[in-house]
């Protein structure tokens, strides 16, 4: 039996010299059993990247979604893949040439893991981590770098393209391996070690609606808040005992966490007071869009 092959997905939003590095990233494989799938959401490009695109067009397969939503241009993406495994890519990463064949080897090394991710650093970092030959257990993925099981990705439902359209326009990622972890195996390859970019690049799918729409009445903090207790809630057993479960992960995660403890109390009362507010809003309109799961 020959190996998985791997799609990889690159959702892009107004990103030029960046996306060019990270798909040339690609580009450069050792492997060749992959797919390079860009579902691009930017009305236009500066003329070297559009040059560029059309000089590898016989190498990537190009979408453009005229819709800007991140869950929405990955569930894209998917759709459109043929491969075993699904890798998605922000639009501005650095990816080492053998990642292909470590991805790919680490799923046939057990038909148990659903799920895998690397170590992700930011460029600039004091401290670049070394590849180290060592898995672990995880429920959280940072979207810039991920890959699941196809079936995997069908079966949980894809990506909540609710949250793609909200003002904060991030938090997916959180939700959706927060998903997946409560029925899959999820692990990290700390063999596996790639490089962000950073958002001081222009363009970029997330916080869309930060940046656009103005009155969110969320602040960033409010918004990340916002999309991590949503996960709690949205994916809550039923009856009495979820609810308590996804109030004590909401209220653990973002109030009474070792951060805050490790400051003491300083600024506790107003973290409080952004929980309440957050919990209001959760409160109100996301079980019109949303259901609780099992």
């Amino acid at each position: 039996m020959g190996a998985s092959l791997v799609s990889v997905v690159i959702a892009t939003y107004n990103r030029n010299e960046s996306l060019c590095r990270t798909i040339n990233c690609w580009l450069r494989q050792h492997d060749s059993n992959f797919e390079i799938i860009v579902v691009d959401q930017s009305r236009e490009h500066d003329p070297e990247t559009r040059s560029f695109l059309d000089s590898v067009s016989g190498r990537i397969r190009y979408f453009f979604v005229d819709r800007p939503n991140l869950p929405a241009a990955r569930n894209f993406g998917v759709t459109q893949s043929i491969g075993d495994i699904v890798l998605f890519c922000d639009d501005d990463m650095d990816i080492p040439p053998d990642v292909v064949t470590k991805i790919a080897k680490r799923y046939a090394s057990d038909p148990a893991i659903s799920g895998v991710t690397g170590v992700m650093f930011d460029v600039g970092s004091e401290a670049v981590p070394d590849p180290v030959d060592r898995i672990e257990p995880t429920t959280t993925f940072a979207g810039g770098f991920m890959s699941f099981r196809g079936e995997v990705i069908e079966a949980a439902g894809f990506f909540d393209e609710w949250l793609g359209s909200l003002p904060h326009g991030a938090g997916e990622d959180f939700e959706f391996t927060y998903r997946v972890s409560r029925r899959f195996t999820l692990i990290r390859d700390r063999n596996i070690v790639v490089c962000h970019l950073g958002n001081h690049l222009s363009g970029g799918c997330e916080r869309l609606g930060i940046r656009s729409r103005g009155a969110a009445k969320l602040d960033t903090s409010e918004a990340d808040m916002f999309a991590g207790m949503y996960a709690y809630w949205k994916n809550r057993r039923r009856g009495i005992s979820g609810l308590v479960e996804a109030f004590w992960l909401s209220y653990h995660g973002y109030v009474l966490n070792y951060e805050l403890l490790a400051r003491g109390f300083d600024g506790g009362w107003k973290r409080h007071v952004c929980f309440g507010r957050v919990m209001r809003r959760l409160l109100k309109k996301p079980w019109r869009q949303a259901h609780a799961s099992c």
